[in-house]
């Protein structure tokens, strides 16, 4: 049997509502003395998945970083080391890296193995942030605090909140961070492996995503004034092995692997001289913009701001929440800091919400006290309202509630591309592909590896300080790789359009190197597609 969905499965919805309904008032009038949660977390879990199903079983890129990641992982299972084989900008190896195992599963690095690799790091997040909550405030308020973020997860239909992001996996590690720091036996000194687990998983942060390290230095920041609070430091000495012991595993791999140097020129130099020159005021108003287009983020600012009002007239709230509160504040500033820094206006960046929102809605629910009937339907019903609200406007906007439609021949097959189809008569099994420009969805279709580090063009394409070294690196990988398949795809790519000035023959090393070793062997799409001498065939 083939799951497929139209662009208004009617029935399929009205199912997910009743099972939204019915989460939800199991939730909050759940009659057991002691909060159920391991049927919490499996009912969770299983809700995420129906939800996405539509998302799951869609074949198609939703974010061009989706390709990006999955050509990563698949290059990766050819040759492991990163930084050689792949660079992935300012996303760290950590995310192209969880993509392989799933990829050895489902047999294929295709855009349901990133899909399903998203929310598996979901439920993972979910599994941990639930956890921490639980230190803070116990098992049934913990379970509350989460309700607007598993809806959130659950009815958002933006690309970007539902495609495999680098974000997921640096949210994973500070959900699991928070967990850690909620113990209430963290600074106990007789403690050594949490303070040490703590250090290990603040480093690895950054490895996921540099644009998370605001929220780390946050979390280490609080685990800092837990130690000062309790006058414990041991805690802060097993902290620090925990990093040094992580960054020197990373630093004798990177040894190894011959790629220490191009992990501090291109990871560390790279990244921190990408930003825009813009005024800092000018990148909040694009921030901004993000947040007013991503209307599913309704779903969790709305309850947070109407909790929090409602928490300051309550006379029984948790008084010892404080440092809590002001934990989810500082990661709220955090967060903003971190998604306006560039200036891009990634919408996928307000991922990092989900932290201090839950941590916030945790501190704004009573202690103490059960919750009476009134109160149930205020925590429970806003949300869920919040929800429904979201699943109705694409609808009432285009007529649709699905825009991922599914079936036999549609949106499941690859290649699908003309692009794709002629590279694949070119390409054996492990052979090379590179794409100048930014449509790395060419590697996915074909399955080909990526020739060169960079696999989206952009940092040897445009004017920067160091440009001479991007486009030095990426004529030794074509030297070294000698890919079957080069493809111009300038003009039918992101950011790089203009074919006068971009393509290729922009960079004079290269055009040298594709003239001498390359014919061009058709336009498919407007795309120069280049083969291998050795390998043209008429």
């Amino acid at each position: 049997m083939t799951i497929g969905f139209d662009t208004s499965p009617l029935i399929y919805q009205l199912v997910m509502l009743m099972a939204t309904v019915g989460l939800g008032s199991w939730l909050f009038w759940n009659r057991s003395s002691n909060f159920p949660e391991t049927a919490f977390l499996g009912l969770t879990s299983l809700y995420l998945f129906l939800q996405r199903l539509p998302v799951l079983v869609f074949n198609r890129e939703l974010n061009a970083d989706e390709s990006q990641m999955l050509t990563q992982a698949l290059t990766l299972t050819r040759d492991p080391v990163y930084w050689r084989s792949v660079d992935g900008t300012t996303g760290g190896p950590l995310s192209s890296y969880f993509l392989i195992p799933v990829g050895w599963l489902t047999g294929r690095f295709d855009y349901i193995t990133a899909h399903c690799s998203a929310l598996l790091l979901v439920i993972i997040t979910l599994f941990f942030l639930y956890r921490a909550l639980k230190n803070w405030f116990g098992a049934s308020r913990a379970a509350i605090a989460l309700f607007p973020v598993i809806l959130f997860y659950g009815f958002t239909k933006n690309a970007d909140f539902v495609h495999f992001t680098s974000e997921h996996t640096p949210i994973m590690l500070l959900a699991a961070a928070l967990w850690i720091v909620s113990y209430p036996k963290f600074t106990d000194p007789q403690n050594r492996k949490l303070p040490f687990l703590l250090g290990v998983l603040l480093t690895l942060v950054p490895f996921g995503k540099l644009q998370a390290v605001p929220l780390g230095a946050v979390v280490a920041g609080y685990a800092f004034f837990l130690m000062l609070d309790s006058r414990s430091w041991n805690s802060l000495k097993w902290i620090v092995l925990g990093a040094l012991f992580t960054l020197l595993a990373i630093g004798g791999l990177l040894t190894a692997g011959g790629v220490l140097k191009d992990f501090w020129v291109f990871y560390i130099q790279g990244n921190f001289q990408y930003k825009n020159d813009t005024p800092l005021a000018d990148n909040l108003l694009v921030l901004w913009n993000s947040i007013v287009q991503a209307r599913d983020l309704l779903i969790l600012a709305i309850p947070t701001l109407i909790f929090g009002s409602y928490s300051l007239f309550q006379y029984d709230r948790n008084k010892k929440s404080a440092p809590v509160f002001l934990l989810g504040i500082m990661l709220t500033l955090a967060t903003l800091y971190a998604s306006s820094r560039t200036g891009s206006g990634y919408t996928h960046y307000l991922l990092f919400l989900i932290l201090p929102v839950s941590l916030l809605i945790g501190s704004f629910i009573p202690n103490g006290l059960p919750l009476n009937n009134g109160r149930k339907w205020f925590y429970g019903g806003i949300p869920v309202l919040c929800a429904v609200a979201t699943l109705l406007m694409p609808y009432f906007r285009n007529g649709q509630f699905n825009p991922y439609p599914s079936g036999p021949g549609l949106n499941r097959s690859l290649p699908f591309t003309e692009t794709g189809l002629e590279a694949s008569k070119y390409l054996g099994k492990g052979d090379f592909l590179v794409v100048w420009g930014w449509n790395c969805q060419y590697y996915v279709e074909c399955q080909a590896p990526q020739g060169v580090a960079e696999n989206h063009s952009i940092r040897s394409a445009f004017e920067h300080p160091m440009r001479e070294t991007y486009r030095d690196r990426y004529i030794q990988d074509l030297k070294r790789t000698r890919p079957a398949v080069f493809i111009d795809a300038v003009g039918n790519s992101l950011w790089l359009q203009d074919t006068v000035t971009q393509s290729y023959r922009s960079f004079p090393e290269l055009a040298k190197f594709i003239d001498q070793h390359y014919i061009l062997a058709g336009k498919p799409e407007g795309n120069r597609m280049f083969v291998r001498a050795d390998l043209y065939r008429h």
